[in-house]
């Protein structure tokens, strides 16, 4: 288990035994830069990026192009990494399309996402010349228009359809394409939409847009989703006589040391505080078979109407940075409670560092002796003055004390987007490449913190 652990993960051991990635001790990391801290394996996250790439380009006849989900990791370096490797970026707030500007993407490297964009938002997009704004509804290509007759510009979009799909083994409140999903147009919408956009000078039609959840784990779902797209790209040529040039599938690929509870796992962890079991690395496919499952059936309904084969758009995001960072928190305190399981507190909690952890299972670590003998089980909790701030309740460890460094396992994906402060400064970022750490965010000062503060004048 062990062997393979630290194999998804691409970590080892240093001579002392202490957990170390990219070749660099996890304990020297911590004392050069402090803590909270991500570190990004570097070099590792574009080995497998660029073997992402390769496999959907190699069973696909057509051209792929791949865009990273800015959302998953807001960080510039991050972005400037995968860019090197091929990768342009997926946006869908105002930072997002500047991180991906700063981290030097060009405009035809950015598609730009989501529910809520602005005018400002859209007319920003508009000037970047991005390369394709995905519509969400009606409305937005309403205004999307008006933005690109003022500007004299025209504007690529995609449609994104709500093809109303559950995959397997995801909660129906994560669902990205569930009849109950905020996302996207209903299919009956589609028809409208590419009406107004056809013989249209501002707004033209490119394509259609999915996105069926987070974490899948199972190729099968991306099969019948793809499936459904081109079910519904056939239909809209029949009755509007558009064609779908451009097809993306979104992301949501799985990563394999990492699954969301279920509803009733949920329920009894933070109910009962029953540890949900660790993820199977067996249960993920391989990028190999998502590849060939989204393209199989896009081939096959583009071939038997004998149309040329639209390009293939992607945006992972946790399956190639999930596994690929990792978060070091130090030991604070051990507080033993009779009554109930040990207390280890560190200086991250749910509430600042790790809020995924509530809702997914994710490993954690000792980095002295990470696979040495669990005792009893413990409760891994932040120090915020909240009662659940917890790291992971009741998870078995080795031998903890104050002092120690934990390092909590994929920590790539979400964990720096759903960060907070609540009085802590906001962790570090270091990314390790060639054996050697790079500052990509420094750990956030008090001065940082205070900096926004606008006291008061004198008050009488």
């Amino acid at each position: 288990m062990a062997e393979r652990a630290l194999a998804c993960w691409g970590v080892d051991l240093d001579e002392k035994g202490v957990l170390a990635i990219g070749g660099v001790s996890t304990e020297d990391l911590a004392d050069q830069f402090g803590t909270p801290l991500h570190v990004v394996n570097c070099d590792r996250l574009q080995t497998q990026a660029s073997e992402f790439l390769r496999a959907f380009k190699q069973r696909y006849p057509g051209h792929v192009e791949a865009f990273f989900a800015a959302k998953c990791n807001s960080v510039c370096g991050v972005l400037q990494a995968l860019k090197h490797v091929g990768f342009g970026a997926e946006v869908f707030t105002p930072f997002e399309l500047r991180l991906a500007r700063l981290a030097q993407m060009a405009g035809q490297e950015i598609i730009v996402n989501g529910a809520g964009k602005t005018r400002d938002f859209l007319a920003a997009c508009v000037a970047a010349d991005v390369k394709l704004v995905v519509a969400d509804s009606l409305q937005e290509i309403t205004l999307l228009h008006d933005i690109a007759r003022t500007s004299s510009r025209c504007v690529d979009v995609l449609l994104r359809v709500n093809l109303g799909f559950v995959p397997r083994d995801v909660n129906p409140g994560a669902a990205t394409a569930g009849k109950k999903s905020m996302f996207g147009m209903e299919v009956n919408e589609l028809s409208k939409a590419a009406e107004f956009c056809r013989n249209n000078q501002f707004v033209r039609f490119c394509g259609l847009h999915m996105h069926i959840g987070s974490n899948i784990r199972r190729a099968e779902d991306y099969r019948r989703a793809c499936t459904r797209l081109c079910e519904v790209a056939c239909r809209l040529y029949d009755t509007t006589g558009v064609s779908s040039r451009y097809l993306d599938v979104g992301g949501g690929f799985g990563t394999p040391m990492v699954r969301e509870y279920s509803a009733l796992e949920f329920i009894l962890y933070h109910g009962l505080g029953r540890l949900p079991g660790c993820a199977a690395p067996e249960d993920t496919s391989t990028i190999e078979d998502f590849a060939q499952a989204v393209s199989v059936p896009i081939v096959n309904a583009y071939r038997a109407r004998n149309w040329p084969l639209p390009t293939i758009l992607v945006e992972p995001g946790r399956c190639l940075v999930s596994p690929n960072q990792l978060l070091l928190l130090r030991v604070l305190a051990r507080k033993k409670k009779p009554a109930h399981r040990d207390y280890v507190v560190t200086n991250g909690g749910q509430i600042t560092v790790n809020f995924p952890t509530f809702h997914e299972y994710h490993a954690i670590l000792a980095c002295k002796n990470p696979f040495g003998s669990a005792s009893t089980p413990m409760n891994v909790v932040g120090a915020g003055c909240y009662a659940a701030d917890f790291v992971c309740r009741n998870v078995p460890m080795p031998e903890v004390a104050e002092g120690d460094l934990l390092a909590v396992m994929d920590s790539g994906a979400y964990f720096l987007s759903f960060e907070g402060n609540f009085g802590f400064p906001r962790a570090g970022v270091v990314a390790v490449i060639d054996g050697k750490p790079v500052v990509l965010r420094s750990l956030e000062s008090y001065t940082d913190m205070l900096a926004r503060e606008r006291p008061l004048p004198q008050i009488a």
